[in-house]
């Protein structure tokens, strides 16, 4: 099997570093919703908007990091 390897690193850094971020915001805000939501890869930032009111730049961020960490575990689970 033939393995894409520039594919697999952006993969990683796109869905490594977006979720780290994630994780990290997790364990430091005081939101009670950022806490248990954000530490799921991929849909905890979608579950996290839908759980609390957002203001746009929030709901901007939270979508991004969903898509991101979606397109990066994507790109790493493609041939």
């Amino acid at each position: 099997m033939w393995l894409n390897r520039r594919m697999l690193g952006t993969g990683l850094v796109l869905f490594g570093g977006t979720y780290t971020a994630s994780a990290i915001v997790a364990g430091e805000s005081a939101n009670p919703h950022d806490n248990p939501n954000l530490y799921y890869p991929i849909a905890g930032p979608w579950m996290d908007m839908a759980q609390r009111g957002v203001g746009a730049g929030d709901k901007v961020l939270l979508a991004f990091d969903g898509l991101t960490q979606g397109i990066g575990a994507l790109a790493v689970l493609s041939p």
